[in-house]
């Protein structure tokens, strides 16, 4: 018997219950679904899954016990997408069940339709890419500003005092980040409350913990631009406001882009989407719907 141990991320708190079950667990999936088992797939299909999120990890959990060979491809060197440090716990169950059912996991790899075709799968379940996003604020030329996902792949080096703009859970990240590297972190953000797409209790905590390491929040303003090494913002009522910065750091979302499965169906391939999980708070409903369009093969 395996036995798999809470990590307290309280997916399991939620109300009201996800479609209908009393309740839900990323680390067991089958909760809420007692007395069920997955059935055995009419004909054994060779699987290639594209991307290691949430939705990949389960997809590709329920194809192999529908009794398929499968496959997974990350392009990344870490499976569970941006933010996996904060399902660590998770994503390490989610490896262990893969290995134990003997899916076969491909790391920092190059995924092209020329890979794709010259494996031959017979179904492919692809998670979609994501592209930078267009920047939403005005920014003097010539500052120093950079994307979150520059800092968080160390191809960016920020230091002094830095402001990160956009209190989600991209914001969060980067503080933590930063914050471990004894930079001086003010995060600025249009949402009242910190952490906008963590669950809200491991939100809370986290946001406690930032303030403990000396990040300071300034939640509820708008940004209005950049200039002259100065964040520019203000609050609802068109109060303005200015403060000083060496770097400014940019968390908006990278948008997902469908141009691989496109290119792939051209290939004549059978490809089924799986949805991108942007944010921690959707990894429940990632699981779920992977497992489902992991049903359909």
């Amino acid at each position: 018997m395996y036995v798999r141990k809470c990590i307290y991320c309280n997916s399991c708190h939620r109300d009201p219950p996800p479609e209908g079950y009393p309740i839900m667990c990323i680390i067991n999936p089958e909760i809420g679904r007692e007395g069920e088992i997955e059935m055995v797939a009419p004909q054994a299909k060779k699987v290639l899954i594209i991307g290691g999120g949430p939705a990949g990890l389960e997809a590709a959990r329920v194809a192999r016990l529908r009794g398929h060979q499968v496959t997974l491809w990350e392009e990344a060197t870490q499976l569970g997408g941006r933010w996996s440090w904060l399902i660590k716990g998770y994503i390490t169950e989610a490896v262990k069940v893969l290995k134990m059912l003997e899916v076969k996991l491909e790391l920092s790899k190059s995924v092209t339709p020329a890979a794709v075709a010259a494996m031959q799968p017979d179904v492919v379940l692809v998670t979609p890419r994501v592209v930078p996003p267009q920047l939403a604020i005005t920014v003097a030329e010539g500052e120093n500003v950079v994307w979150a996902e520059e800092v968080l792949d160390g191809k960016r080096q920020v230091s002094g005092k830095v402001v990160v703009i956009g209190s989600n859970n991209i914001g969060c990240e980067v503080a933590y980040f930063l914050s471990r590297q004894g930079v001086a972190v003010t995060v600025i953000g249009d949402d009242r409350k910190v952490g906008y797409g963590l669950n809200p209790m491991v939100a809370a905590i986290l946001a406690e913990q930032l303030r403990q390491r000396g990040v300071q929040f300034r939640t509820g303003f708008h940004i209005r631009g950049i200039q002259e090494g100065r964040v520019l913002y203000q609050d609802s009522q068109g109060h303005g406001a200015v403060m000083e910065a060496d770097a400014f750091v940019i968390t908006q979302p990278a948008q997902p882009t469908t141009q691989l499965a496109e290119e792939l169906e051209k290939l004549g391939l059978e490809v089924y989407s799986l949805p991108y999980c942007d944010q921690p708070g959707y990894t429940r409903r990632a699981i779920r719907m992977g497992a489902s369009i992991a049903r359909q093969v």
